[in-house]
């Protein structure tokens, strides 16, 4: 399996969450296969960060990308009446490459802790999609890309035990935003890590603004059928 691969498995899981969240909810089966896809953006955003080579244009593009979404990401929230300052899973992506960018330009372990901590801390502050869970997800799939079982463990404190935390640690800091509440199915979480233990090493055709586009056009589409068959959504 090519990065190809698992980019289109990756959208093909989002579109099967937001189609569950957006247009048929009471499929919840839709929201569950959608937990295949962050783990794998996350993995995508870490292979990107190896082969890239001008970190800066990318961490800028993703940037452009995830304002270019936001309006098309509100639209589709205004159909379940999600807040406007929730921001889409792009700028998300685009911490977390800052974050990878840091790491890559100092040998300085503490300024690392530091990068990623900075990253975190902003992704939940706005109110990003994954937020702090995202970043770290991230992070640790660059730390540990070729070590498929030391990042399992990762991604699996990360987006399955610390969200089934979170009721717990919200009584000792009550309103506090922890923003670990992404919580990621187990059974999704190993179909994610079973394609990315897949990958040969091969990139496949290059097609990334086409990948990078799919993402708003997704989101206004799902809102244009909506408004468009408001009786078949009832």
């Amino acid at each position: 399996m090519n990065a190809f691969h698992v980019k289109i498995l990756a959208i093909a899981s989002m579109v099967a969450s937001h189609t569950g969240i957006f247009l048929l909810p009471q499929y919840p089966i839709l929201i569950l296969l959608g937990n295949v896809a962050f783990p794998l953006f996350a993995w995508l955003i870490a292979n990107g960060a190896r082969h890239s080579r001008d970190l800066r244009h990318y961490v800028l593009r993703l940037f452009a990308f995830a304002c270019i979404s936001q309006g098309p990401f509100w639209l589709a929230n205004t159909l379940i009446g999600s807040t406007p300052l929730y921001l889409n899973v792009f700028f998300t992506l685009t911490l977390g490459l800052l974050a990878i960018m840091a790491i890559r330009g100092t040998p300085n372990r503490f300024l690392h802790v530091l990068a990623v901590a900075g990253c975190a801390v902003a992704a939940q502050a706005a109110n990003a999609d994954y937020g702090a869970a995202g970043v770290f997800s991230i992070v640790a799939s660059y730390l540990l890309f070729d070590r498929i079982v030391h990042l399992a463990l990762a991604l699996a404190i990360i987006l399955v035990a610390l969200p089934l935390a979170l009721p717990y640690a919200q009584r000792y800091a009550p309103g506090a935003n922890l923003y670990f509440d992404h919580s990621v199915d187990p059974f999704a979480l190993a179909a994610a890590l079973g394609a990315i233990a897949l990958y040969n090493g091969n990139e496949g055709p290059k097609l990334k603004y086409l990948f990078y586009a799919f993402y708003p056009v997704h989101y206004l589409a799902i809102y244009l059928i909506r408004i468009a068959f408001p009786e078949l959504f009832r």
